[in-house]
């Protein structure tokens, strides 16, 4: 991401009504430019045909499990960093993504909101640091 550049994150997930709120609150808090993927294929179309900087990554998606699309793209070429999104409760989930090479996760339930923003954040600092 260069100097000054809007961050461009692919929201994933299979829920249209919460992947549009996580979006809306990204754009907003981050300034970023957001595009939204609702399965595993739509995703990995996004992902095809654009570079993003970070990708908010359900683990639930009706076509495959988002650790499957995690391990894709820490072999690719660009590799964005990730903030795998799962369940409370979900440790196993959640130690698997991070051995795969997600970013940090973070856990649907009291607070997501203000903690995806802040993880979120914490990526892009990252980002423009390196």
């Amino acid at each position: 991401m260069e100097q000054g550049e809007r961050p461009r994150i692919l929201v994933v997930d299979d829920d249209g009504d919460i992947a549009r709120l996580i979006g809306s609150l990204l754009e907003r808090k981050l300034n970023a430019r957001v595009d939204i993927a609702t399965d595993g294929a739509a995703a990995r179309h996004a992902i095809g045909a654009r570079s993003y900087d970070v990708i908010t990554l359900d683990h639930c998606l009706p076509d495959c499990e988002g650790l499957d699309i995690l391990e894709e793209l820490a072999a690719a070429p660009s590799n964005p960093r990730v903030v795998m999104i799962t369940g409370r409760g979900e440790d196993e989930v959640a130690s698997r993504a991070l051995k795969k090479g997600a970013f940090a996760c973070a856990f649907k339930g009291s607070g997501f909101p203000s903690m995806l923003v802040e993880t979120v954040g914490s990526a892009l600092t990252g980002l423009k640091n390196s």
